[in-house]
């Protein structure tokens, strides 16, 4: 791949299945083989964000080692959505006009807060999430290492994956961001697949959210079998009359993220498929979301910046949603006039999601 001289995608040892994917999109780009180099992850089974800091870690120092002037680092769960021709020329172009002048260049990512700039077709990022596929210049790699090794220290005796996650390395490189020249293209060039992943330690659907909330329409024996396959008991849960009461509860829990869904509703039958749709969904939103509907043909929808997820426009009525404590008061001012969701005005700035 023209403009860089190495490429290191991180891979664990056990993870065969994400090692065939990657390489067979090297293959499919045609990428030289003697430009690409694996590095073994760092598997920490308690806690995946010391694991996956080291392996970042270590994959800048094999950087360090190689003395590459441009190195791409790559998840092994990227995948790439332009051809090699497309990806070369917005390289080129790229380095030919910032020349040296540049630190970290992303791929792709979850860019919260970007600026405009000079360079056609360029961002540049001040808030942006996501390791899957960046590239870094030789004279950056040693500032970005330490970021991560301060993080570690941070988190060393953290047991557990849930006590580190404020300082996962895409949180910890935020203030880097704010300082330095951290640049992205305004298309994606690299995404992630929706595949298990090793960070987290439980892959159970439930458990993402804070708390599920069912309407009761006289059908609960009926929700009591779709839960049953996910190992809850619908006597455990919150129970209202309404969408409207089950958004009043919401806000009264003060909670961040709720289930809501009608005792009619159909779960899906894959939980792990299931758990995929909602934990990419909150990796890709973090807290930019209000709405997520699980049933596509329960609205109109758009596409959106990502290949799996819809913007939603327009809401009929469904059963099964995912809503976020930024939107109650919204819902609830909605619901003083209106019965149902279906007459909810989808304005610009609100972000409602839905699966394909």
């Amino acid at each position: 791949m023209r403009g860089i001289d190495g490429i290191i995608y991180i891979n664990l040892d056990l993870r065969t299945d994400r090692r065939r994917l990657i390489e067979a999109e090297f293959r499919r780009l045609s990428i030289p083989e003697e430009k690409i180099f694996r590095f073994s992850g760092v598997l920490d089974r308690l806690n995946g964000v010391r694991g996956a800091l080291m392996s970042h870690m270590r994959a800048l120092e094999m950087a360090q080692e190689k003395g590459w002037k441009r190195v791409l680092i790559l998840e092994d769960d990227g995948f790439f959505l332009s051809s090699k021709e497309e990806i070369e020329a917005d390289l080129v172009r790229f380095f030919q006009e910032k020349e040296e002048n540049w630190d970290v260049l992303f791929l792709g990512g979850l860019y919260l807060e970007k600026g405009e700039d000079p360079c056609a077709g360029v961002m540049q990022i001040h808030h942006g999430l996501c390791a899957h596929a960046y590239i870094i210049q030789h004279s950056y790699l040693q500032t970005l290492k330490e970021v991560f090794i301060d993080a570690l220290e941070k988190i060393k005796n953290d047991l557990f994956n849930t006590h580190s996650t404020k300082h996962a390395l895409d949180r910890e490189w935020v203030p880097l961001q704010r300082r330095d020249r951290w640049f992205a293209f305004d298309r994606h060039h690299v995404m992630q697949r929706m595949l298990p992943s090793d960070i987290d330690i439980v892959n159970t659907p439930m458990n993402r959210f804070d708390e599920i909330i069912c309407i009761d329409q006289g059908n609960k024996e009926n929700l009591r079998e779709e839960f049953v396959r996910f190992g809850i008991s619908i006597e455990d849960l919150y129970w209202v009359t309404s969408h409207k009461e089950a958004i009043q509860l919401a806000k009264d829990l003060k909670h961040k993220r709720y289930l809501i869904v009608e005792d009619t509703a159909k779960l899906p039958k894959d939980a792990n498929q299931l758990d995929l749709h909602v934990l990419h969904f909150f990796r890709w939103r973090a807290r930019e979301w209000d709405l997520f509907i699980f049933e596509s043909d329960q609205c109109e929808k758009i596409p959106s910046d990502h290949f799996f997820y819809h913007k939603v426009t327009k809401i009929f009525s469904p059963k099964c949603y995912i809503v976020s404590d930024l939107i109650l008061d919204r819902l609830l001012d909605h619901f003083a006039t209106h019965q149902g969701l279906d007459s909810l005005e989808i304005k610009p700035e609100m972000a409602v999601f839905c699966s394909p």
